[in-house]
């Protein structure tokens, strides 16, 4: 699965995560806010930040880490949206373009944003 589909099946059909693999992506995408270059410099505004990301209960505790975040050859979305696909693939909605066959922006598009094609009023 390439990464452009993971992130459309972790984002539209996040009702079907399970409380692990939200939890997971969740502290994924809290240490990527972290860990931003212009963070990196300042001690200060690092400390803050994970801080507030723990008041705010943004980083998951390291008993509730799965299984997911422990390989670091695969990256968490990736891995998370095949689960979902395994366990609920008739569940999750695919919108392709139907002139070039790529994913649109979101399950609801009508126009593609790779090609330009609209098929807003097919149905």
């Amino acid at each position: 699965m390439d990464i452009e589909t993971a992130r459309y099946i972790t984002l539209y059909f996040a009702f079907l995560l399970t409380e692990e693999e939200a939890s997971a992506l969740l502290h994924r995408n809290s240490m990527f806010t972290l860990l931003r270059p212009h963070d990196i410099d300042s001690t200060i505004n690092y400390v803050a930040r994970i801080k507030w990301l723990e008041q705010k209960s943004l980083l998951a505790n390291d008993h509730l880490i799965p299984y997911l975040l422990n390989d670091g050859n695969t990256d968490v979305i990736i891995e998370t949206a095949t689960l979902v696909m395994e366990r609920a693939a008739d569940k999750v909605f695919l919108n392709y373009c139907p002139a070039c066959q790529r994913l649109a922006r979101t399950p609801k598009a009508r126009q593609c944003r790779h090609c330009g094609n609209s098929w807003r009023n097919s149905t």
